[in-house]
């Protein structure tokens, strides 16, 4: 039996993700008597059966523009069931029950994606620890010494209370903005800078108040515009699933001369917040009752953000919103956020935290339509970032391609090059203690003394050079967690979140992302290229992508074997600047390859 289909070949589908105006054509090659498309809509779960018709040794069918949506199809010959294996080619099932189904997102005409980021770098800082300017008095009580290792045993209530403070601030970031631009960078996404009481500052006090810890609004607009003139945008934190127990809103510490929800149930907040026994028993967030959670159908919150507070961070020069825990937001509530951006600026970018493939994800029981058009540009690439770490410690490339070929068929076209590829974060471990293999203690006292040795180190590095190299070719934004690009290492919270230092660290791996920023940055391949899967087998990922004439080729090795380049044609390393017909690439390497006649 002969049966061939992959949606990922144009020549056999025109879908994976298509607008509403656009028509679905299918074609499988196979030699079965009779096939029929059966596709199904997520949304009230009804099945439509297209038989197909035979022509020219394929079976085809052509499909009327769908409705916006989220579907799911199929295969089906006699009763015999053709669903997808984990690569999007075809294979044979014996039940629906085990069936795996491919996806089919259709989303609205009018839907746009930003074009300044596309194929951009991002860079991302988390405030109070990146840099100390001078030009600003506002200390907390418990300041401590650039470097120190962070607070991270319990109070003597049993709490962490994260109210230790470095002063890092917005000063302190405009004076790297020269040592962003060379990297590369063309936006900045900056954790929470709304005042707060935290040095994460997740827990929202004054939503219309920057934190003077931080710097004025003068100095915020003063960096937004220097940033502006390096070529730099930046993402702003929008925290709307919760705000501070010590806030305006909630005001439980009285510190604050508002009434807040805490303070009386006649407090123009009450509604904002759900007590199930006032004023102590309230919903808070993964029940840290310094989080306490927005009520879902509170409006007068929801309106309050769009009205007020957007427009206050745009008015500050921002381009863009990464909007925290957006799965927990009600999809009302961020297509009201999507539209009010849109509004100030029609070429902002609103990114979501979504750790999942955000197209099909179900959150509390509901399937959210986040790329249907009326949500979100983009989300952060967690389901990238765990494939590159999978490949980089097993060797194998199974998960990686899996993944690779999943998103390229789920997000919307203009939605990939605008993917947030992340590698560390504020909430993970740094990148370079995770390819070190070396398992991390549970316990916060012993991670605080947790070191990986100068081999693991060595190791960690060159895993971590060949999995930034494909952060930084594969389709998407890569983005670069402070410190990284120097080799900083660091486990769980806080122990990711140390205090950046400008001089020392591996020079060597700075000088690698420098050069692949360089690669990247003068490439419309990379940033914008269509990608095409070469081989995938035995530690070996390779790829091209391809625009407008211009071809890149990137070939990494992660297996035990040494793979071998031989090309008719001369290639041209774009790293090194090499040119030749013949290449080798041993373990833990990799290869970046453009036609000579393009470069």
């Amino acid at each position: 039996m002969v049966l061939q289909f992959n949606p990922l070949n144009k020549e056999q589908f025109t879908g994976g993700a298509i607008n509403e105006s656009s028509a679905l054509n299918v074609s499988v090659k196979t030699d079965l008597k009779a096939l029929s498309l059966v596709l199904q809509c997520d949304k009230d779960g009804k099945v439509a059966v297209y038989p197909m018709s035979w022509v020219d040794g394929c079976f085809t069918v052509s499909l009327l523009p769908l409705k916006v949506g989220l579907y799911f199809y199929y295969f089906e010959s006699e009763g015999r069931l053709f669903g997808r294996d984990d690569f999007l080619n075809i294979k044979e099932y014996k039940s629906l029950k085990t069936l795996k189904k491919y996806q089919l997102s259709v989303y609205k005409k009018a839907y746009k994606t930003p074009d300044w980021l596309k194929g951009g770098i991002i860079y991302q800082i988390f405030p109070d620890r990146f840099c100390r300017g001078g030009g600003v008095s506002c200390k907390r009580p418990k300041m401590k010494k650039w470097g120190d290792l962070p607070d991270y045993l319990p109070n003597e209530k049993g709490k962490i209370t994260n109210d230790d403070f470095y002063g890092g601030n917005f000063n302190g970031i405009k004076s790297k903005l020269p040592y962003l631009k060379s990297l590369g960078v063309t936006a900045i996404y900056l954790n929470p800078v709304s005042k707060a009481f935290s040095n994460h500052r997740y827990d929202t006090a004054d939503y219309l108040s920057l934190d003077e810890m931080l710097g004025t609004t003068s100095d915020f607009k003063a960096l937004s515009n220097k940033a502006k003139s390096l070529g730099i945008e930046i993402i702003f934190d929008g925290v709307y699933n919760h705000t501070g127990d010590d806030s305006i809103y909630f005001n439980k510490y009285k510190t604050f001369n508002t009434v807040g929800a805490y303070n009386d149930k006649n407090s123009p907040y009450y509604n904002w917040y759900t007590f199930q026994n006032y004023p102590n028993k309230y919903t808070s967030w993964w029940g840290i009752n310094v989080l306490p959670t927005i009520n879902k159908d509170s409006v007068e919150f929801e309106d309050f953000i769009v009205n007020e507070v957007l427009n206050f961070y745009f008015s500050l020069g921002v381009k863009g919103v990464r909007l925290d825990v957006v799965d927990e937001l009600p999809a009302r509530f961020t297509k009201k956020i999507r539209k009010a951006v849109k509004k100030l600026d029609n070429n902002a970018v609103i990114i979501g935290e979504v750790w999942e493939d955000a197209t099909n994800k179900i959150a509390y029981g509901t399937r959210r339509e986040y790329f249907l058009g009326e949500e979100l540009d983009s989300v952060m690439n967690y389901p990238l970032k765990n494939a590159l770490i999978s490949y980089a410690l097993s060797g194998s490339e199974y998960e990686l391609t899996k993944i690779v070929c999943e998103q390229l068929n789920n997000y919307p076209k203009s939605t990939l090059p605008l993917l947030m590829n992340v590698l560390s974060t504020h909430d993970t471990p740094r990148i370079l203690t995770v390819l070190s293999g070396k398992p991390l203690p549970e316990k916060r006292c012993e991670q605080a003394n947790f070191t990986i040795s100068s081999l693991e180190r060595e190791l960690a590095v060159k895993r971590l050079k060949v999995i930034s190299a494909l952060l930084f070719t594969l389709y998407g934004s890569p983005t670069i967690y402070y410190g990284d690009e120097r080799g900083f290492e660091g486990g769980k919270d806080p122990f990711n979140r140390k205090c950046m230092t400008f001089t020392g660290g591996n020079l060597e791996l700075l000088n690698h992302y420098k050069r692949l920023a360089k690669v990247r940055n003068a490439s419309n391949a990379l940033k914008l290229g269509n990608l095409e899967i070469i081989t995938a087998k035995n530690g070996v990922f390779a790829f091209k992508r391809t625009y407008k004439g211009e071809s890149v080729t990137v070939i990494t090795n992660m297996g035990n074997y040494v793979y071998n380049v031989n090309s008719k044609y001369k290639l041209k390393n774009l790293i090194t600047g090499e040119v030749k017909t013949s290449f080798e690439i041993k373990k833990y390497s990799y290869l970046i390859l453009g036609d000579t006649n393009a470069y």
